[in-house]
């Protein structure tokens, strides 16, 4: 009887899982895509009525940006959109042209924008949460106990793990700056 109750659970356990990566996780994933989806269309009907021009850098940063986000989430791979995302994290250029167009938002007063592109960078801080969650709690695991070993000098310092989290830490923190400078526009 002992083994039919361990069969009936761990079977019940693989269909909990095999549900989750085949149809919850997705769905997740796609109600960010449709936001992202919402806020292309908003951006191009925006640059429709001519309140932003479509040659202007503004528009097709963040054109390029979302358009790369959904890209990025159309497999449902976590791994794929944690390379897009590091990459945005690890470019420099990306970051000083978003400072750039935030600067110039200061000047000429465009909420519509602001508000599309506040909403950008919070739906991708979303969704970046969702995908490191468990991520976060697997390396946290590891670095304690790779911490517990370092000390009785069984391993080395678990230095590549605690770069990795620092690096998660980073982008949130990125994510975080850029969707209230873009909101802290729309108060002002």
């Amino acid at each position: 009887m002992l083994y039919v109750n361990f069969l009936i659970t761990t079977v019940c356990l693989w269909g909990i899982v095999w549900l989750n990566s085949c149809y919850l996780r997705p769905a997740l994933k796609n109600k960010g895509r449709f936001k992202l989806y919402r806020l292309r269309d908003e951006l191009s009907l925006l640059a429709m009525r001519g309140k932003i021009a479509e040659d202007s850098e503004a528009y097709r940063l963040l054109l390029g940006l979302i358009n790369n986000a959904i890209y990025a989430t159309g497999s449902f791979r976590v791994s794929e959109f944690m390379v897009y995302v590091v990459g945005l994290h690890e470019n420099p250029e990306l970051k000083r042209r978003v400072q750039g167009i935030v600067e110039n938002l200061a000047v000429a007063d465009n909420p519509e924008y602001r508000s599309i592109a506040c909403a950008y960078f919070a739906t991708m801080h979303k969704i970046f949460r969702k995908d490191t969650r468990l991520l976060m709690g697997i390396l946290s695991a590891i670095v304690f106990f790779y911490g517990i070993l370092s000390r009785l000098n069984l391993v080395q310092k678990p230095s590549r793990f605690n770069i990795q989290k620092r690096q998660i830490h980073q982008v949130k923190k990125d994510f975080d700056f850029f969707s209230s400078q873009f909101g802290e526009n729309m108060a002002a």
